[in-house]
């Protein structure tokens, strides 16, 4: 097998990737994977911006097996269009965050970061509207990986017993028109997204 050019980046010094997280405080990247050394995947990465960035997509999903690197692709392709947004938040599902818990949170960085009022309702429907309230009005890009750790595995695609709420807002994310964009990562297709 012989490599291209077009096959490989070159890696960038692991505290320079570090250095662009910190220095702009609008893009939340928690612990996303380390990308500095990254090979291929130019067509993907292509074929993502261009549903991203020109045809608008509200909710992408990248799906597929263990270790063939959605994750990684991921974010190579947020922090290539991270620019084209207000905010860009970065979550991992990896230990099945209860769905309040993982809303609150992107909800606290989305509402600072867009300097809003701080105020998060209290229930699951209005932190949910105050969310689709925020991705209506701003251009943001949330990245959820590991989607399918909060779904069953026994029934394809439905989500474990007491986090019906992600089904919920999956649902909400692709039915309800906004400006921002979803990228999720997951094993297997959730299955509010295809009724």
């Amino acid at each position: 097998m012989e490599l291209c050019k077009e096959d490989y980046t070159r890696p960038s010094p692991p505290s320079a990737d570090l250095e662009i997280r910190r220095t702009n405080p609008q893009y939340d990247w928690q612990e996303a994977p380390d990308v500095s050394v990254f090979y291929g995947r130019s067509e993907e990465l292509l074929q993502l911006r261009q549903w991203i960035l020109e045809e608008r997509c509200r909710l992408v999903g990248l799906l597929g097996i263990g270790g063939i690197g959605k994750s990684t692709l991921a974010v190579k392709l947020g922090l290539q269009i991270q620019s084209e947004f207000e905010v860009m938040v970065w979550r991992s599902l990896l230990n099945a965050p209860p769905v309040e818990e993982q809303i609150t949170n992107i909800l606290q960085f989305l509402l600072w970061a867009l300097r809003k009022e701080m105020v998060i309702p209290e229930s699951f429907d209005r932190k949910l509207s105050k969310l689709m309230e925020c991705l209506q009005s701003n251009r943001c890009l949330l990245i959820l990986d590991n989607v399918e750790t909060i779904l069953s595995g026994g029934q394809a695609g439905q989500c474990r017993p007491g986090y019906e709420g992600y089904g919920q807002l999956l649902k909400r994310l692709g039915e309800v028109p906004h400006i921002s964009c979803v990228l999720f990562t997951s094993r297997e297709k959730p299955e509010k997204l295809y009724r």
